[in-house]
């Protein structure tokens, strides 16, 4: 049971402007990721499935989730600021005795005081100040790309890898003959990579900025709970400070949702960067091989009155063939020239081993089994929250009560 009944309907309405306002900012997030939801994939899916296809799944739940969550946030924050002000109004004009004994017929558990070390202002939230600055312009173009951040140091090794295949000429219908397939390696880096990869890192800075922006409008809140236990006590009161405190919670533990979300996207940017930094060191190591056939080639070609092409062809025909065996290995030129394609296949293979693990991560992301660092990050996130019901006094009645036009 409360301490008696006692309010001043004027820091009640100031009350409710603070939750209209924190109301505001939560929306503010929900706009940007209205808008990163509506710009789509960032993946070619005529290109089949690349890294980020095969990641999306998740990426996209928790976008929707995102979506969801902070509409919830902005919903009940707007809906509760209304219903504050029209407590306050009522408040204003009832007989006060009559609030009082109405007071006493719905009993609510105690609330719990905030102490004045939990709050950052202590002498704004006498006046229902935020403490804090609400509200989401987007994100900074700076953080975007900053290169601090590992979704943007992945799309600068992705680019350096797309360009090495891009300025490649006679080398490239070198590797397409040795590869022996008509997709080559070449081709399935590209088809790995495929996509906007800007897209995560926009995700990765939306969830950290709203993170920030969630735990800046519950320290708003607490503002309004210190301002509000001295002013307004009795069984409704606590029913308001209660909501109040059970919306804060969840503010925050959405909060944490978002940084985790953060953080995982990072992890499996990071990643995804050290693979293909592997990639890349494999793909140069292809490129100065082939270099060396063709130089070797092109000699070789000169004395048989063949192009380098055809060498290769002749080449790889014998040794798939193993009829001239013993001769091509009396040939110094032409035993140089299969070592080295030897060592071609090697590195190919192990490439094609990387592009395979790099796809794998990405599935494994998709459906919850992740690496140490990734699934860590992931956990961090823990669940969605459970949002309370809309907050309603249970006695007052005014002319603007559920329309959510300001009195």
């Amino acid at each position: 049971m409360g301490q008696g009944f006692s309010v001043e309907p004027a820091a009640v309405r100031a009350l409710g402007d603070l939750v209209l306002r924190a109301g505001a900012g939560a929306d503010s997030y929900r706009q940007w990721f209205d808008r990163l939801l509506g710009a789509g994939a960032g993946f070619d899916t005529e290109r089949g499935e690349g890294f980020l296809a095969a990641a999306w799944p998740k990426l996209d739940l928790w976008q929707r989730t995102a979506l969801s969550q902070s509409r919830f946030a902005a919903d009940l924050a707007a809906s509760g600021g209304h219903e504050l002000r029209c407590v306050a109004h009522w408040y204003g004009v009832v007989d006060a005795r009559a609030a009082e004994l109405l007071d006493r017929l719905n009993p609510e558990p105690d609330a719990a005081r905030i102490p004045a070390d939990e709050v950052r202002d202590p002498v704004g939230a006498a006046s229902f100040r935020d403490a804090v600055p609400v509200g989401y312009g987007g994100p900074d173009p700076e953080a975007v790309s900053d290169p601090a951040w590992w979704p943007v140091k992945a799309e600068q090794e992705r680019q350096e890898l797309l360009d090495l295949g891009g300025s490649l000429g006679d080398v490239a219908e070198v590797i397409k003959i040795l590869t022996g397939s008509d997709k080559d390696f070449i081709t399935m880096i590209a088809d790995l990579l495929v996509g906007d990869w800007t897209v995560l890192q926009e995700q990765a800075v939306l969830y950290n900025d709203a993170a920030t922006g969630l735990e800046n409008i519950a320290a708003n809140i607490d503002q309004g709970r210190f301002g509000i236990q001295e002013v307004w006590a009795g069984e409704a009161a606590d029913r308001a400070k209660n909501w109040l405190a059970a919306y804060r919670a969840c503010v925050l533990q959405l909060a944490q949702y978002f940084r985790g979300a953060c953080r995982a996207i990072q992890a499996l940017a990071k990643l995804a960067y050290h693979l293909m930094q592997e990639i890349r060191h494999g793909y140069s190591s292809t490129i100065d091989i082939v270099l060396m056939i063709l130089t070797k080639g092109r000699k070789l070609g000169l004395e048989r009155g063949l192009r380098v092409v055809d060498v290769i062809s002749e080449l790889l025909d014998e040794i798939g063939r193993g009829g001239k065996i013993a001769k091509i290995v009396e040939d110094r030129e032409v035993r140089d020239i299969i070592h080295l394609i030897l060592s071609f296949d090697e590195v190919v293979g192990a490439i094609q081993t990387l592009i395979s693990a790099a796809l794998g991560l990405a599935h494994s992301f998709a459906g919850q089994k992740t690496l140490d660092e990734l699934l860590q990050a992931t956990i961090a996130m823990g669940e969605p929250p459970q949002w309370p019901e809309d907050y309603e006094h249970r006695d007052a009645e005014c002319p603007a009560k559920g329309k959510r036009v300001l009195l």
